[in-house]
């Protein structure tokens, strides 16, 4: 009986210490463990994504953003200012208090931006981590994915997406709309942004994507047209 009760104890200690405490913001909605954002970029211009951020413990938390990438273009440049400070790979050590929000676009207060210069065709990817300096273990992760194969998202009327199961696991049924784009194409890429399906499409209808050879993991789906995606939207395959 005490054996059972010291498990249930160290099992509980190890529930608080990897509890979340920061709650992330993107476009108004929660920003969930593990989320993307896609930013469309074009040679020579600058992108920017604003991320807000709220403590959602009754303790005042101490934080720091750390920079990883997954993929980088070649002479692309990326900055990121948080906290009141602006770097490139790891922020310095900031205080929230306990309850409070800062929004996206307070960025006088200190919201997340990420500054994006592009100068060479390609794909980005890179991962943000927010984590308390007095417990590494909680922290809350998300990926800014940069490409120029992302066009501005437009036709949204005529152009449509949809997968389902998602997370899939064996296959995956997306639903297309395609009403005035031609030379259509259905694509989804990995995280890494190389492909792995493309069919033509047209019209509406239903395809089925056999998924039991990829990776477990993020992938993107969408439609092309001319080498521009006119929608993307996430897909994740257990």
């Amino acid at each position: 009986m005490k054996r059972i009760i010291a498990i249930l104890v160290i099992g509980l200690c190890a529930s608080f210490a990897s509890a979340q405490s920061v709650q992330l913001i993107h476009n108004g909605q929660p920003l969930n463990e593990g989320d993307t954002i896609y930013m469309a970029t074009s040679v020579g211009s600058q992108s920017q994504v604003f991320v807000g951020y709220s403590n959602i413990t009754s303790q005042n938390v101490f934080l720091k953003v750390k920079r990883r990438d997954v993929t980088f273009v070649p002479g692309d440049e990326l900055t990121f200012c948080v906290g009141g400070t602006c770097v490139e790979q790891q922020s310095g050590e900031f205080e929230l208090a306990a309850g409070a929000t800062v929004a996206e676009e307070d960025v006088s207060n200190g919201s997340f931006h990420a500054d994006y210069t592009c100068h060479s065709q390609g794909t980005s990817i890179v991962k943000f981590t927010f984590f308390n300096t007095d417990n590494p273990q909680d922290e809350v992760n998300f990926y800014v994915y940069a490409s120029t194969a992302l066009g501005v998202q437009q036709h949204v009327a005529t152009v449509q997406a949809s997968a389902y199961p998602n997370p899939a696991t064996t296959f995956v049924n997306i639903r297309y709309k395609v009403e005035n784009p031609q030379g259509a194409n259905l694509v989804i890429r990995n995280i890494l942004g190389g492909e792995v399906y493309r069919q033509a499409v047209q019209g509406e209808g239903r395809v089925e994507v056999s998924t039991s050879d990829l990776a477990p993991g993020i992938y993107v789906y969408g439609i092309e047209e001319k080498g521009k995606m006119l929608v993307t939207k996430k897909l994740l395959v257990k």
